[in-house]
């Protein structure tokens, strides 16, 4: 419907902007597709909600793996 005319446009037009080289440190981009593997991860866990991990534990191991990978970007250890 009128919504979905509207997100497309919005969409493209500023896609358009990066993928021609206009727009730079905004976009983390490592292809199209590693952009669709991204979403479909995203699609899977998108409605889950993490105050729930009891009911969703694979949110509880993504959110324990994020905050590794950030302490190893600030050589962090096991300690922190």
């Amino acid at each position: 419907g009128e919504f979905c005319k509207a997100k497309d446009f919005v969409h493209g037009h500023f896609e358009r902007h990066w993928e021609q080289g206009k727009v730079t440190g905004a976009i983390y981009h490592g292809g199209k597709s590693y952009m669709e593997f991204i979403g479909r991860v995203y699609g899977m866990f998108a409605y889950f909600n993490p105050l729930h991990a009891d009911l969703h534990p694979a949110t509880r191991q993504m959110d324990s793996e994020v905050v590794r990978m950030t302490l190893r970007m600030y050589q962090g250890d096991d300690t922190c």
